[in-house]
């Protein structure tokens, strides 16, 4: 591989969201880049409303200002989304 792919690699990380049983989405972003930008492609793109759940990553909960840089991660980790009922967290 050339040596720009390495570079473009440290730079950024494939990461996989996950909702419900079917839903599983994979984006690649710059390390830097606040979650909140990947949130709404990923809400756009399934037509989900980001207020109807919350997001957690190793059952960390993640905020908008969130990035994968200030979450320490790594190529395939996977945020979950968990849907709230009532002010009860459930499973997705």
């Amino acid at each position: 591989m050339p040596a720009s792919d390495d570079t473009d690699s440290g730079q950024r990380v494939d990461i996989l969201i996950t909702a419900a049983p079917n839903i599983k989405d994979i984006y690649r972003v710059q390390k830097s880049q606040k979650m909140s930008k990947v949130l709404r492609k990923f809400c756009q793109r399934n037509n989900m409303n980001l207020k109807e759940f919350d997001l957690y990553f190793e059952n960390q909960g993640i905020t908008s200002i969130d990035s994968p840089e200030s979450l320490e991660m790594r190529n395939g980790d996977r945020i979950e989304c968990r849907v709230v009922f009532d002010g009860v967290m459930r499973k997705a």
